[in-house]
C-alpha cells in the first residue's frame, strides 16, 4: 500500500526522527518529531509546523487535503497482484479513480451543506470571521466554475476591517484593452506576450462587519460575463490547487537523491493515480521547490552547523569541528560520524584527499578523505569544507588525524602547491603522493598539437608511468627516451612532471607497503562519478547535507549488500587445489578473485627456472611470461617469502611468483603472517 510506504518512511527515517531543529530542504522545520509506529499520515500534520526563520512560529499547516485524499484513495487502492491481464488491472483502477472522485465531491456536498442548505451566498447571510466567508465563496466559486480573490479593503478607527469585498478572480481591467497604455509600456520595458485574466467582471460579495464583530453578506452579485470553468478542467482553479505537506513530503525525499521537481510531480501523479488528483501543477512544484531552495539563505550555515553539533551530542563518536572568520562566518567544517571513524581505523592505512569539488552555490570546496575498503571500493571516512584553497586552511582540515586517532601510512592529493606545503608540516611522517588520475588526464592535453592524434605515444607514455616492476633508474632511462625521440625535452608542464616524478610514479614507492592499492582505478576518479549523482552544484548548505547524508547512506548499503553475498555465495574454483581452496575461504569475493588471476598465472604461466637450498634463504628463479625472471627468497626457519618484483609489499596480496614457489615446497595455505586483515 502507498500509504504505509509513506507512513514507513516517515517513521525509520532519521532526518525525521531525531530531536533536532533544521529546516527539512530549507522551508519545513521539524521539532522533536518522533513519530510513533502507530501514527498514519494524516496524523503527520500533528507534528510540523512552520518557521520562517530559527525561532519565530508563523503558522501551522491550515488544511492537509491532499493528505487526506491521497490517504482516502491509498485506503480503497488494491494493486491487482494476482490479474490475469493488464485490463484487469486498468479496471481496477477505474473503480478507485471513480470512488475518489465521488469521495471528494461527497466532502464538498458536505461543506457546504454545514454553511446553510443553498449553494448559494445570500444578502444577510452571517459569518463570525471573513475567513469563514471567503471559504464558503471559493467553495461555491469551485463548484460553479471559477475562482475568487479579496478586493477593496477598509479599516475602522482602531484597525478592524469593516468592509471587505470578495471578487471574481476575472475582475479588473486588462491593460492591453487600453492601446495608448500599451504602446507606452512597449516603448518603456519589452513585456512577455500572454494573455489576461481580467476582462471586468463584476460578481462579487461585498461583507460589513456590524457591532458584535460578525460580518453579513450586504451585497451579492451573481453574474459573470465570462464563461465559466467547465467541470473537468476544475483541478486547475487555485482553489483545488495547494501544495502542502504531502507535496513537500515527495519533494523532500525526492530531493535527497537528487531528483528534480518535474520528475517529483509525475512521481506523485503515479502515487495517487492521475494529474486530476494531485493537487497543483507542475509549475507549482517548480515555484515551491524555488521558495524551498531561497528560504535559508544567509542561515543556512548557522543550521549546518546546528545539525552537526546535535548529532555530535547524540553520538559521542561523532566528530565535528569547524572555523569562523574575524566575522563570525564559517570558514571551514570538518566533521566525521562513528561509521567513518570505525572504517578508518581499518582502512585508513592510505587515504585520498580530493579538494576539486564546488558542490554548493557559495563555491565552498567539498573535501572527502576517501579509502579503499575489503571489497575493493570506496569508502568515505570523512568530509568537510573550505572557502579557500591556501596553506592555512589545508593545514587545519588535514589536522581531522587529531579526530580519527593517527596519520595514514600515504596520502594521495591533487598537486596543489598550497596542499604540498600543509602535508609536509602537518604530516612530516606520512608520504605524500599525487594523484596519478588527475595527473595522466591531462597528458593529451599538454602534447604539442601535432602530436595529440598520435595515439601510440599516449599509449608508451602510459605504459612508462604505470610500470611497477621498474626501479627508478629504469624509469628515468624509459621517460627520458620517450621524451627525447619526440621531441618533447622543451615541454615545460612535462619537464615540471618529471622534476616531480618521486611524488607520483609508482617506481618511487616500490618499497613502501600498499603502495599499489590504487594502481589502476582512482580513488578520486570513483568518488568523483559517486558523488556526482548525489551532490548539486546549486545547493546551499542545508540541501547539501541532506545530499550528502544520502550518498554516505548509499555507499554503507552497497557495502552491507557485498557483505551479504560472501555470506551466502561461494566462489567457482579454476584449479581447484587445496591453496585456492583456501583463499576463497579467507578474502572476500572481489579480493579472491584477484588472487585467483595470480593462481591461475602461477599454475599456467609460470614455472621455477632453477634453485638454490644451499643456505638459509632458498633462491627460487621464477620464469614469469610476462615479467621476466624475478627472485624469490623462502627462509624455512622463518617461513617468510621476499620476492624481487615487490608486488606482495605494493598491494598486500600474495602474488603468482610466491605462489609457485609454495606449490613447490607443498604449502596447502597461505601463511598467516600473508593474509591481511583489512581483506577479509
Amino acid at each position: 500500500m502507498i500509504l504505509d510506504f509513506l507512513n514507513k518512511s516517515l517513521v525509520n527515517d532519521q532526518f525525521f526522527r531525531t530531536h533536532f531543529r533544521f529546516v527539512c530542504l530549507e522551508h519545513l522545520e521539524v521539532e522533536s518529531f518522533a513519530l510513533s509506529p502507530t501514527k498514519n499520515l494524516r496524523g503527520v500534520h500533528d507534528s510540523i509546523h512552520c518557521r520562517t526563520s530559527l525561532s519565530t512560529p508563523i503558522r501551522t499547516f491550515q488544511t492537509f487535503r491532499r493528505v487526506d485524499a491521497l490517504a482516502a484513495r491509498c485506503e480503497t487502492l488494491t494493486f491487482a497482484e494476482n490479474s490475469p491481464s493488464l485490463d484487469a488491472e486498468n479496471s481496477t483502477f477505474a473503480e478507485n479513480s471513480t470512488f475518489a472522485e465521488n469521495s471528494r465531491r461527497t466532502r464538498q456536498t458536505s461543506n457546504l451543506a454545514s454553511h446553510g442548505e443553498s449553494r448559494l451566498p445570500y444578502v444577510g447571510q452571517v459569518f463570525s470571521s471573513l475567513d469563514e466567508a471567503f471559504d464558503l465563496y471559493g467553495l461555491y466559486g469551485y463548484s460553479c466554475g471559477f475562482d475568487v480573490r479579496k478586493g477593496t479593503t477598509r479599516k475602522g478607527k482602531y484597525g478592524q476591517i469593516i468592509y471587505q469585498t470578495f471578487v471574481c478572480i476575472r475582475e479588473g481591467i486588462n491593460p492591453g484593452t487600453n492601446d495608448e497604455h500599451a504602446e507606452t509600456q512597449s516603448k518603456t520595458k519589452k513585456r512577455r506576450r500572454r494573455p489576461s485574466t481580467r476582462c471586468d467582471c463584476r460578481a462579487n460579495v461585498i461583507m460589513k462587519r456590524r457591532d458584535s464583530g460578525e460580518y453579513f453578506v450586504s451585497v451579492f452579485n451573481e453574474a459573470h460575463n465570462h464563461k465559466l470553468i467547465s467541470e473537468d478542467c476544475r483541478h486547475f482553479m487555485k482553489y483545488n490547487r495547494k501544495v502542502d505537506s504531502s507535496h513537500q513530503l515527495i519533494m523532500l525525499k525526492c530531493a535527497k537523491v537528487n531528483i528534480s521537481p518535474m520528475r517529483a510531480f509525475r512521481l506523485f501523479k503515479e502515487l495517487v493515480g492521475g494529474y486530476e488528483y494531485v493537487g497543483c501543477t507542475s509549475n507549482d512544484f517548480k515555484k515551491k521547490s524555488y521558495q524551498m531552495n531561497s528560504y535559508p539563505d544567509g542561515s543556512d550555515a548557522q543550521l549546518l552547523l546546528d545539525r552537526l553539533i546535535t548529532n555530535r551530542d547524540l553520538d559521542d563518536q561523532f566528530k565535528v569541528e569547524y572555523l569562523l572568520d574575524e566575522c563570525q562566518k564559517v570558514k571551514s567544517i570538518f566533521w566525521s560520524d562513528a561509521i567513518g571513524v570505525q572504517n578508518y581505523n581499518i582502512f585508513g592505512d592510505y587515504v585520498s584527499f580530493d579538494a576539486t569539488y564546488t558542490t554548493n552555490r557559495y563555491s565552498m570546496i567539498f573535501v572527502p578523505f576517501t579509502g579503499k575498503d575489503n571489497h575493493g571500493g570506496c569508502v568515505t571516512f570523512a568530509a568537510g569544507l573550505l572557502t579557500r584553497e591556501d596553506v592555512h586552511s589545508y593545514s587545519w582540515i588535514l589536522k581531522f588525524v587529531d579526530c580519527m586517532g593517527h596519520n595514514p601510512t600515504m596520502l594521495i592529493t591533487d598537486q596543489d602547491p598550497a596542499l604540498k606545503i600543509a602535508v609536509e608540516n602537518v604530516m612530516p611522517d606520512t608520504r605524500h603522493r599525487f594523484c596519478m588520475w588527475h595527473i595522466m588526464m591531462k597528458v593529451a592535453l599538454k602534447l604539442p598539437i601535432s602530436l595529440r592524434e598520435n595515439a601510440d605515444l599516449t599509449s608508451i607514455l602510459y605504459d612508462v608511468a604505470w610500470s611497477e616492476l621498474d626501479e627508478p633508474s629504469e624509469f628515468e632511462e624509459k621517460w627520458l627516451g620517450v621524451i627525447n625521440e619526440y621531441g618533447l625535452a622543451d615541454n615545460s608542464w612535462f619537464s615540471d612532471m618529471f622534476s616531480k616524478r618521486k611524488y607520483w610514479i609508482p617506481a618511487y614507492f616500490r618499497d613502501l607497503r600498499m603502495s599499489g592499492l590504487f594502481r589502476i582505478t582512482s580513488m578520486s576518479e570513483n568518488e568523483n562519478s559517486f558523488f556526482r549523482k548525489y551532490l548539486n552544484r546549486n545547493s546551499n548548505l542545508a540541501s547539501f547535507y541532506i545530499h550528502y547524508e544520502s550518498a554516505m547512506q548509499a555507499q554503507r548499503h552497497f557495502y552491507k549488500q557485498l557483505c551479504m553475498t560472501d555470506q551466502t555465495t561461494t566462489p567457482k574454483l579454476k584449479t581447484h587445489t587445496p591453496i585456492e581452496q583456501h583463499t576463497s575461504r579467507i578474502y572476500t569475493t572481489k579480493i579472491f578473485l584477484d588472487v585467483q588471476i595470480e593462481i591461475t598465472e602461477a599454475f599456467n604461466h609460470c614455472r621455477i627456472k632453477s634453485m638454490d637450498t644451499a643456505h638459509e634463504d632458498h633462491m627460487y628463479a621464477v620464469d614469469d611470461r610476462s615479467n621476466g625472471v624475478p627472485n624469490v627468497a623462502y627462509n624455512m626457519v622463518a617461513d617468510t617469502f621476499i620476492c624481487s618484483c615487490k608486488l606482495f609489499v605494493k598491494k598486500g596480496l600474495v602474488y603468482r611468483h610466491m605462489f609457485v614457489v609454495m606449490h613447490n615446497i607443498g604449502l596447502k595455505a597461505i601463511p598467516e603472517k600473508y593474509i591481511l586483515d583489512r581483506w577479509r
